[in-house]
């Protein structure tokens, strides 16, 4: 069969970014290749571009992806049959656009396709299955305590034709997580507070890439955040905070701040804990949603907060929860992201 050129535009936002048609047709033309144009949509705040970084540090939605694949599927006249996996070398985390052109084994021949687009933080962080069909999609995170970011979508079927633009909307798999505390006591009822713990009661590890949907493969939860506080040294009583300089992170004086990506997972409950030497709870909160359950659902592209973090540079209106004194906290969820949801302890 004829082996053909073609463009493709993958985007990680609700927004699709391309170059101008002028732009695009001179390239097509220079190019005996296969071209694809991919565009992951950053976030800007008063005019600062904000680069992604390893760890989720604020609610700003900007896109953690640093490895992206194509995926392409055939139909044999019966169902869409995998072809090929496409990697985008060129792409490094905190890219927003990348022009890959494609030659030699990565040239496509004509015929009717789908295609699947993957964008995760770096390769590794989870198992991606391939099967025959697009809907047999799948990833697993393999350390799901250290969730990262996850993101992909799907084409509606096309006719792969010599100039064929091929746009991919891909969107956010996983949840995020954060938590923002000051003022940590480092004893409590006379007994040194040594861990901040936030778990999770459930977990779900394996999501349907084609689909969105998670995998019924339930399992027991985790810490979704777990900060080692001896590490750390103490002012009047009060530990005096991590230390995410590394990552260009500005808190609130005598802060705690952590959080993760997390799979989706139907009716949960959260518990925030202050722990002993040995994991043993001094002192713990129940969490509760911004519509005040504490057995809620975690969903994809939402965003779900204990205190609030809006920009990991600026402590411009943070609002850190107080551990000295709280008595209750709620849980947030937010936008640009699709939801953020303003969580509570009690």
């Amino acid at each position: 069969m004829k082996k053909i050129q073609l463009v493709m535009v993958v985007t990680a936002s609700i927004a699709i970014l391309s170059c101008s048609k002028k732009e695009d047709i001179s390239d097509i033309k220079k190019s005996n290749g296969v071209t694809f144009e991919i565009a992951a949509l950053e976030n800007f705040t008063n005019g600062i571009r904000n680069r992604a970084t390893n760890d989720l540090h604020s609610q700003e939605a900007v896109n953690n992806v640093g490895n992206v694949t194509v995926h392409a599927f055939k139909f044999n006249g019966d169902q869409y049959i995998f072809q090929k996996k496409i990697d985008i070398t060129e792409w490094t985390m905190g890219d927003s656009f990348k022009r890959t052109i494609l030659t030699g084994e990565n040239l496509l021949e004509e015929g009717n396709y789908r295609f699947l687009a993957i964008g995760l933080h770096k390769e590794g962080d989870y198992s991606i299955s391939i099967g025959s069909n697009f809907d047999e999609m799948y990833a697993k995170a393999i350390e799901p305590a250290n969730g990262r970011e996850l993101f992909s979508g799907i084409t509606d079927p096309i006719d792969v034709t010599p100039g064929t633009r091929i746009p991919i909307q891909i969107t956010r798999k996983v949840a995020g997580v954060l938590g923002y505390f000051k003022n940590v006591p480092d004893v409590i009822n006379d007994t040194k507070v040594h861990f901040l713990r936030l778990n999770i009661s459930n977990s779900e590890v394996v999501v349907n890439l084609a689909t969105g949907s998670v995998i019924d493969n339930r399992q027991e939860g985790y810490n979704i955040i777990d900060i080692d506080l001896t590490k750390q040294k103490i002012d009047n009583g009060i530990f005096i905070g991590n230390d995410l300089s590394a990552y260009n992170v500005t808190k609130l004086p005598k802060s705690q701040l952590s959080g993760s990506f997390v799979m989706p997972v139907n009716k949960i409950e959260m518990i925030l804990s202050l722990c002993d030497e040995n994991g043993k709870p001094i002192k713990q909160w129940k969490v509760f949603s911004d519509s005040n359950d504490n057995a809620f659902d975690i969903k994809a592209n939402h965003f779900y907060t204990l205190g609030k973090k809006y920009q990991k540079g600026s402590t411009n209106k943070d609002e850190a929860i107080d551990l000295s004194d709280v008595q209750s906290l709620n849980l947030t969820i937010s936008s640009e992201w699709d939801v953020i949801h303003d969580l509570t302890i009690q």
